[in-house]
């Protein structure tokens, strides 16, 4: 049997960055553990490259093939079996597996060869290939989403009364600091640049969120113990930037023990909340709430209380989360795209599964801890 154990996350991560495809274990191991979901995906980037995954191998496998004929009739769907080949002597000894995958007869007078098969525990050197690859990630999943954070930033940085308009940025801003590529960009000279060189107030215009979450981490004073204004923009078109210490400070604010935690989770940054529950309504209910402190228990009940009837106790966390898990099916994004990474992004970050819904706490301390 096999024992490689994949996620979609690390699939999506080896797609953006080598452009590799799922092997033929992900797509076993997936059918096996019933991830439909997760299949789902794995069809759309081989449809995407117009290819297919040949099966043959591990239905000729006796330990694997009961295993995937059993499954394949409850997790498959017609989207994953059209990306299947499985040699016609296989499909020629099982007639459920045909009529599943919609073939009618088969010509068994002309069947190819038999496919030899790797000696069992040998890997190939694909596998020890891919594994190294793996190992070596420059990005995981969550680092990619994150930023398509920006805009719930920009409604966090709204409600905080932390954006400052760009006329004034322009005519106070001392130091620019811009992307490596956006050096010699034409709007540059729109900004006087009083006391060049002085970092008095730095702006910057980058449009990654993971640099503006390590520039929440910087001193507000100089050298000399000087006040430092820092501002910052996502884009050069936009008419307003986010003031730093201001949307910090805000943060502070409103869960003075993790600002950070705070700051990942209300805007979703790299977390499956973003049609769960949007940043304008996390940042009402916390207030309304009047959560401080940033625990698995709050944000349960602050994101599934406007989902489910609940009555305030010791357990109400539990029960809610149990309800959720109970009424997963319901939470999923029905959105059709060709685009992979809006797919992805759709598909895996609406809504929680039901191991993500009962971590979220961990995993927002995870990005705090790697992202700032």
């Amino acid at each position: 049997m096999h024992t490689t154990r994949m996620n979609v996350h690390t699939l999506y991560s080896e797609w953006k960055e080598y452009q590799r495809l799922p092997s033929v274990d992900a797509v076993v191991d997936l059918t096996i553990a019933g991830k439909t979901r997760e299949l789902e995906f794995v069809a759309a980037l081989y449809a995407h490259l117009g290819q297919k995954v040949n099966l043959t191998a591990s239905f000729r496998d006796e330990h694997v093939a009961p295993v995937l004929l059993k499954h394949i009739p409850s997790v498959w769907n017609d989207d994953i079996a059209g990306v299947v080949v499985i040699a016609r002597d296989i499909l020629a000894e099982h007639a459920d597996l045909r009529v599943f995958l919609g073939i009618a007869t088969i010509n068994t007078d002309a069947l190819p060869p038999p496919v030899a098969s790797a000696a069992p525990g040998t890997p190939s050197v694909d596998a020890l290939t891919a594994q190294l690859n793996r190992l070596s990630l420059a990005k995981t999943a969550d680092e990619y989403i994150v930023e398509r954070s920006k805009r719930n930033v920009s409604t966090m940085a709204e409600m905080t009364g932390s954006r400052v308009p760009m006329d004034w940025v322009r005519q106070c801003a001392s130091t620019l600091v811009v992307r490596d590529d956006d050096v010699e960009s034409p709007w540059s000279p729109q900004f006087v640049l009083l006391r060049e060189q002085s970092d008095r107030h730095v702006h910057h215009v980058n449009a990654s969120v993971l640099a503006f979450l390590k520039e929440l981490t910087s001193d507000f004073t100089d050298d000399n113990g000087l006040p430092r204004t820092l501002t910052w923009q996502f884009s050069h078109e936009s008419t307003y930037a986010i003031h730093l210490q201001k949307f910090k400070d805000a943060a502070a604010r409103l869960c003075p023990e993790h600002p950070y935690a705070f700051i990942v989770f209300a805007c979703a940054m790299g977390i499956p909340i973003h049609e769960l529950m949007k940043t304008r309504d996390i940042l009402t209910s916390w207030k309304s709430s009047r959560f401080k402190l940033f625990t698995q228990e709050n944000i349960i009940k602050l994101l599934l209380r406007p989902r489910f009837e609940s009555e305030a106790s010791d357990v109400e966390a539990n029960r809610l989360t149990r309800k959720y898990m109970e009424h997963v099916s319901d939470f999923q994004s029905v959105d059709v795209t060709d685009d992979i990474d809006l797919l992805f992004y759709k598909k895996f970050y609406a809504y929680p599964a039901a191991d993500e819904i009962q971590h979220l706490a961990e995993r927002v301390h995870k990005h705090t801890h790697d992202w700032f």
